[in-house]
Parts: structure tokens; sequence; C-alpha cells
């Protein structure tokens, strides 16, 4: 299995599932270490271990993709600059007042 292209195919929701764990929003600084430790934690989830050599490869190469897609830029030492705004999860009252006006509507 390509881990990088699971990731790739997969990024809207592994950045989402890091920004519940880590600072991941427009402007912010990303760190290599911290994508490393993302994936580990993704990728548990579906029931695949990754060692930190692994995870570091997976992070590393990850983080070119998005380089060259413009959604991060490299900065020094490891850390990018994420220049991509994340969908904010909706909260459970502006999702309650949503239904409620789809009900209202109907």
């Amino acid at each position: 299995m390509n881990y990088v292209e699971e990731l790739k195919s997969n990024q809207e929701s592994f950045l989402k599932y890091m920004a519940e764990k880590y600072p991941v929003f427009y402007d912010s600084n990303m760190f290599l270490r911290d994508v490393q430790y993302a994936a580990i934690a993704y990728f548990k989830l579906k029931g695949k271990n990754l060692n930190l050599n692994v995870a570091e490869e997976i992070a590393r190469e990850f983080m070119q993709y998005l380089e060259s897609k413009d959604e991060v830029k490299y900065l020094e030492n490891n850390t990018w600059r994420f220049l991509v705004r994340l969908e904010e999860p909706e909260t459970a009252e502006e999702e309650k007042e949503e239904v409620s006006q789809t009900e209202t509507q109907q």
C-alpha cells in the first residue's frame, strides 16, 4: 500500500483530522514532526501501524506534494507555512439552527 497516495487522495480528510490535534489553520506553521505523528495516528485508526521512520518519510513526501500544489511554503528546519483555509466544522448549535430553518421552510 502506498501511504502517501492514500494521504493525497484523502487530503482534506487527513488535514481536518490533523487540525483536531494540532494547530493547523490558514497561515499557521506546520512542523514535520506534527505531520509525522498525525500520519501515525491517522493510519492507526485505519488499522495500519507505522513506525517512526516510515511515518517520517510519508510526512516528507506529503509535504513535498502540498508544496508542489502551493498549499504550503517551506520556511526552514522542517517547517512550512500552511496556505489553505480548512472548512470549519459546524458546531452543534449551528447544525441545530440549520435543521430548524430547513424544517420551517418545508
